[in-house]
């Protein structure tokens, strides 16, 4: 059976709670394994059986340091998303006059260092994703565990939404449809919701029709303003995991977690190795008449890993050109 189940590339919570079990001959629950995850110790994944929305970013790291010299200077850097606003914001709020604006930074901080700037793109999602646990998925798994110990309710919220991330490092921003929020005048999900209050309260006929044909009027204002929105507009941040989507663990994630737990956990690159691939790399690159530094090289390279079928995003791509001068400087000594 152990056999059979390393044959798949994932595995529901239920089924890698018997193969934990099984393996270590101890007892492990379903909460075990979201308290794993919690605590950073499990890389949970979601598996979307339908198809799912997304907003895809881009994730740069900068130092606080790094980005208050750029705010300083006026050199602000374009991997990131900005917008002039007032410096004093509650009094532009109240309607007092602007004295001065200054550049706020829109990108989303999610974690030390790390930035990630969305697109303006919608995609489609399926199959399985990451959670980064940066958002409200880490919320919806919170609340799985609380639901699973008899603990008090998540009452949390996080406006940035829910993420996903994906094996290259690409990061999205699942979306809503409007037409799928019930307090949205004139949805979809909106009329269900009526529909199930007249049958409900045992509405009578009369004011039933009028509750139907008002969001009949409300549907054809609805529609007609999609028409001339841009996709994006017709979405917003979803608050949580699609309700037909399955949380999962990647067999090689319960893998990496039991090499962990059992001390054989592969070691981190040493300095010197880590110096050398990048060495190699710049070697590579200048042998391809790559600019590491120049504008445009991680998405060239990103291009080349797609084209051998084992792509790699420019963020990724980014992160490792923007090491390659300190290793050099490395080797030079």
């Amino acid at each position: 059976m152990s056999k059979l189940a390393n044959l798949k590339k994932w595995l529901t919570v239920p089924d890698a709670v018997r193969k934990l079990s099984r393996e270590y001959d101890k007892e492990v629950s379903e909460a075990d394994i979201l308290q794993y995850a919690l605590d950073g110790h499990l890389q949970l994944s979601v598996n979307f059986v339908n198809t799912v929305q997304a907003r895809p970013g881009n994730v740069a790291q900068y130092t606080e340091a790094e980005l208050a010299a750029a705010v300083k200077s006026g050199d602000l850097p374009g991997d990131l998303k900005w917008k002039k606003m007032p410096k004093d914001l509650h009094a532009a709020l109240k309607g007092e006059p602007i004295k001065e604006e200054v550049w706020h930074l829109m990108s989303l901080r999610i974690g030390e260092n790390r930035y990630l700037t969305l697109t303006d793109e919608v995609v489609t999602l399926t199959g399985v994703w990451d959670l980064p646990m940066i958002g409200a998925e880490k919320l919806d798994i919170a609340h799985a565990y609380q639901r699973l110990t008899d603990g008090p309710p998540v009452t949390l919220s996080n406006l940035d939404g829910t993420f996903v991330e994906g094996r290259d490092g690409q990061i999205c921003q699942l979306l809503t449809d409007y037409d799928d929020n019930f307090y949205q005048a004139g949805s979809r999900a909106q009329l269900e919701k009526i529909k199930q209050y007249i049958a409900k309260d045992k509405i009578k006929p009369k004011k039933a029709k009028a509750l139907l044909q008002e969001h009949e009027e409300a549907r054809k204002t609805f529609l007609e303003g999609r028409k001339s929105s841009l996709e994006l507009e017709k979405y917003f941040p979803a608050g949580g995991l699609p309700e037909d989507s399955v949380i999962v663990v990647r067999t090689e994630a319960l893998r990496l977690f039991q090499q962990t737990i059992s001390g054989e956990a592969e070691k981190p690159l040493a300095p010197n190795e880590r110096n050398s691939l990048l060495t190699i790399i710049a070697a590579l690159c200048d042998y391809s008449d790559i600019n590491c530094s120049k504008h445009g090289a991680a998405a060239q390279i990103a291009k080349l890993t797609e084209e051998i079928g084992a792509a790699i995003s420019d963020d990724t791509v980014r992160r490792v050109l923007g090491k390659i001068p300190d290793a050099l400087e490395a080797r030079k000594k």
